[in-house]
């Protein structure tokens, strides 16, 4: 169920918002609604959380595998690891690296083009010069070397596939530039190309140390979130106009649990501030808090793995979701040698953190409630790995209930239906009997759950006149899920479906809009909106025949199961029977088994990618939003509380 909720107003001086606001949260019972409002403070904190995260995402790069950390010896902490300006001494540091990185990519661009020349001194160079035998240096393409002049005299020098290099006596070759000479000789690049990489080197040890002591250093991303949960909160304190000159109001507006409004109010009359307590108005929109009991809980898991949390005015429907969810998972896998897998996954888990914990994950309850589900489903269908029914043991077969038994004409169908339900003229026998059975289950479990929807709403919703509307939407559900058997099942049309389908529009066009008011008048507005009952109808058809999903994903399935049987037995050789010597056999028994184990997991994984698809739709989709007008517009409970930071020594 969800737990009531109380609205309470908060005001206080300005003078003393802060302090306030640590009282607040030491007793961390208000959930405080947002203004999203800014403050100097709240982007402070925000630019520094920046620099915090960008400088700890500097520090993945150097964090030491396991191995190498028993090789670091336990050292104390200095004391500017936990200098609250290092990540902005990490920032500078990463910026200095990088110009150290920038400088030495220049050095090295200069060395691979001085390198082949080698290591000559420039000093040499220019003393020719100055005494009268200017020397230049060429790099030449093979054309160009071909076009020197031939009164320009010079050496040749290394050449390359690509390159030819000349030095070229007292005067320059016209038309091409000569090599530019370096600023200094080739070993002093390599000296400072040393030296920088040193210091790039050393930066790197730094930074090393910081990320094994990155525990350590995590406090401060820790205490930066604390430091801007406390600026958010206090940015939703909104000033009080209309207020006397030196009083300076400020109030916000939060939700609190009914038990902790009492503790909320000797709080306020301890610190003299003014507090209003007040039931939440339709149009204000509380956190959620679930209250479940033990058999709920167990659903909880797969509700935060999808994000879902009940609107606080919508319903918490746990209970009714689980029961389907277990019967749609039965089906969309339908294989009861699945559920045994799902079984002994489940048990081996559930034992192994018993062991550890000492208590059994919620969600391991739940694979163990689906894997029975699969189990029985599987068992009175007859589906073990897809092994055709003759093929079963007598055990297993005497499990298969006679609709779901590929043998006998469709005359089984339980006799306490037939007389509402006309069987077709044509009978199936075969494998067609058990797939109009399913389809038949499948439709009939949709006439179940939207009907139960529509029950729910009415019990919500009573004494209100609206609910005679709901009661003729079940009686439309009623009438479109016999529609359905007709057009699909070739089930002969009773000829009370037009009643139903007609008194449901009736009760709709009376009930339907009185919510107040005159109540003539109210049923004007009905007619008005008859052509949106129209679309019900037709939403209510679409409903209920989107269940033969339920059929269609689980055929596929054994199919596929079916497919890598026959691929597993006739790869592996085992269509020729026993016969061989022993290691041969062995080889055949080790490719089909390979063959089963792989397809069927890949089959069970798309099973399960199935079942988010189709059977998480059903729940969410046509039973509780079409059905039950849920949204999932909830949100958690978060009260404004001081959270604990457990610091490392």
């Amino acid at each position: 169920m969800i737990i009531p909720m109380k609205k309470v107003y908060l005001a206080v001086q300005n003078k003393d918002c802060r302090e306030a606001m640590t009282e607040l949260r030491d007793i961390g019972v208000v959930h405080i609604e947002k203004t999203n409002r800014s403050t100097e403070g709240l982007s402070k904190a925000l630019e520094h959380r920046s620099w915090v995260e960008e400088a700890f995402g500097l520090l993945e790069s150097y964090m030491p595998s396991k191995k190498e950390r028993k090789l670091f010896p336990q050292d104390d902490i200095i004391q500017e690891v936990r200098n609250p300006n290092l990540p902005h001494l990490i920032m500078e540091i990463n910026n200095d690296r990088q110009l150290l990185e920038a400088n030495k990519a220049i050095h090295l661009i200069e060395r691979e083009r001085v390198a082949p020349w080698g290591d000559f001194d420039l000093a040499d160079i220019t003393g020719l010069a100055s005494s009268g035998l200017p020397i230049f240096l060429y790099e030449l393409t093979d054309f160009q070397f071909k076009s020197i002049p031939d009164d320009v005299e010079y050496i040749r020098y290394i050449d390359d596939w690509t390159t030819k290099r000349v030095i070229v006596l007292n005067k320059e070759i016209p038309g091409i530039k000569p090599f530019p000479l370096p600023d200094v000789r080739l070993s002093q690049i390599d000296g400072e190309i040393s030296d920088l990489q040193s210091q790039i080197d050393a930066i790197d040890e730094r930074m090393k140390y910081y990320a094994r002591h990155r525990a350590d250093i995590e406090n401060a991303r820790t205490e930066i979130e604390g430091v801007i949960e406390f600026e958010e909160a206090l940015s939703n304190l909104v000033n009080v106009d209309g207020v006397p000159s030196g009083f300076n109001l400020s109030y916000l507006k939060g939700y609190v649990l009914e038990e902790n409004v009492a503790e909320l109010k000797n709080k306020s009359v301890e610190n003299e501030w003014a507090l209003a307590v007040t039931d939440p108005s339709p149009e204000d929109l509380p956190p959620t808090i679930i209250k479940s009991r033990s058999i709920e809980k167990i659903i909880q898991p797969l509700f935060r793995l999808l994000g879902t949390v009940p609107g606080y005015w919508e319903y918490d429907i746990s209970i009714m979701y689980m029961f389907f969810f277990c019967i749609f998972f039965a089906m969309i896998f339908g294989d009861a040698g699945y559920g045994l897998v799902f079984m002994c996954i489940s048990l081996l888990v559930g034992i192994m953190t018993k062991v550890k914990t000492g208590k059994v994950p919620e969600i391991i309850k739940l694979l163990s409630i689906l894997s029975v589900f699969t189990i029985v489903w599987g068992g009175i269908t007859g589906a073990w790995f897809a092994i055709p029914h003759e093929n079963l043991p007598s055990l297993l077969r005497s499990l298969i209930l006679p609709p779901f038994n590929n043998t006998g004409p469709l005359a089984e169908f339980p006799v306490f239906l037939q007389k509402y339900f006309n069987l077709p003229a044509t009978v199936p026998v075969d494998e067609l009997k058990t797939r109009w059975n399913i389809q038949f289950v499948c439709f009939s479990i949709a006439l179940i759950q939207l009907v139960s929807a529509r029950c729910y709403l009415i019990s919500k919703i009573l004494p209100s006149l609206t609910a005679f509307a709901q009661a003729g939407l079940i009686l439309m559900i009623a009438g479109m899920y016999f529609v359905v058997l007709s057009l699909l099942l070739s089930i002969a049309l009773p000829s009370f479906v037009i009643w139903l389908i007609v008194g449901g529009v009736v009760l709709n066009i009376i009930f339907g809009e009185q919510n107040g008011g005159n109540f003539f008048a109210n049923i004007g507005k009905s007619f008005s909106n008859f052509f949106s009952i129209f679309l019900k109808i037709v939403g209510i058809f679409s409903d209920v025949i989107s269940y033969i999903r339920l059929f269609a994903v689980g055929l596929a399935g054994s199919l596929i199961a079916g497919t890598v049987n026959t691929i597993a037995i006739s790869s592996g050789g085992l269509s020729d029977g026993f016969n061989g010597m022993a290691r041969d056999l062995f080889l055949k028994l080790a490719a089909t088994s390979m063959i089963l184990i792989f397809g069927h997991i890949l089959n069970m994984l798309m099973g399960g990618l199935s079942l988010v698809v189709h059977g998480i739709r059903l729940n969410l989709l046509e039973f509780a939003g079409n059905h039950l007008g849920m949204e999932w517009s909830g949100y958690d409970y978060k009260p404004f509380a001081l959270k604990q930071v457990k610091l490392n020594s």
